[in-house]
């Protein structure tokens, strides 16, 4: 698995408006990522089997492609008091 696909499925589950950016057009968004073939078809297809592979998780691709973020969804782990 390459640095920048770790790093995008990580992203994806915690960065509304990166998730946004990719769900409205996967194919353009991916081009900005250094990823091999098979993590461009993971993502690019939404093909949840290969990203669970991919990622060793099946929780991990769930969030990676479940568009299912809020405006509370940030870069940034909140502090909680």
């Amino acid at each position: 698995m390459s640095g920048d696909f770790s790093k995008l499925v990580t992203d994806l589950q915690s960065d509304y408006s990166l998730a946004i950016d990719f769900l409205d057009n996967p194919a353009d968004f991916l081009k900005n990522y250094n990823l091999d073939e098979i993590e461009y078809r993971a993502l690019s297809t939404s093909d949840y089997s290969l990203l669970a592979e991919l990622c060793g998780s099946e929780q991990v691709a769930a969030g990676a492609l479940s568009g299912a973020h809020s405006s509370q969804c940030t870069k940034t782990t909140p502090i909680i008091k």
